[in-house]
């Protein structure tokens, strides 16, 4: 590990700095996003610059953790907790979906409420699949990298 001038109390902060940070970035990027597709449909010209820096962002944040075997403090890997993140995607993408809908009548997609059930379903079922998938390589890896000897 590098030398610091920072004593571990304020390695600490300047952590948390930078999760905070980190945290806003994506959660703007994807209001944004959100907001355009709503507005504006799901145009690319409009869209783009967005998405180009929103998906390596996502990826890097996704994949780093998983790499070296750690989970998000703030995220539980329980059941519970599984299905209630399922859940807000699943409700989000419906809502989404609605007020797209309900902003741009003429859009293609169906308005009735079987499609936002539709819709609220299988994202659930989705992100909940994913979220298994995601939580037994974290497993897997940290438990690789507590076999592997230490170099040191």
């Amino acid at each position: 590990m590098e030398k610091t001038s920072f004593d571990e109390r304020q390695e600490k902060q300047l952590l948390r700095i930078e999760h905070i940070g980190s945290a806003i970035g994506w959660w703007g990027l994807l209001t944004a996003i959100m907001v355009q597709w709503v507005l504006f449909g799901s145009d690319f010209s409009r869209l783009g610059g967005e998405i180009i820096v929103f998906i390596p962002l996502s990826l890097y944040l996704g994949v780093s953790p998983i790499a070296k075997g750690l989970r998000d403090r703030y995220w539980p890997a329980s059941l519970r907790g599984k299905l209630l993140i399922s859940l807000f995607f699943g409700a989000a993408a419906a809502c989404l979906n609605a007020a797209a809908v309900w902003l741009r009548p003429e859009s293609a997609w169906n308005s009735t409420a079987g499609m936002f059930l539709i819709l609220l379903i299988s994202m659930f079922f989705v992100s909940f699949i994913f979220l298994s998938f995601l939580q037994k390589l974290t497993d897997h890896r940290a438990n690789r990298l507590e076999k592997e000897p230490d170099d040191e």
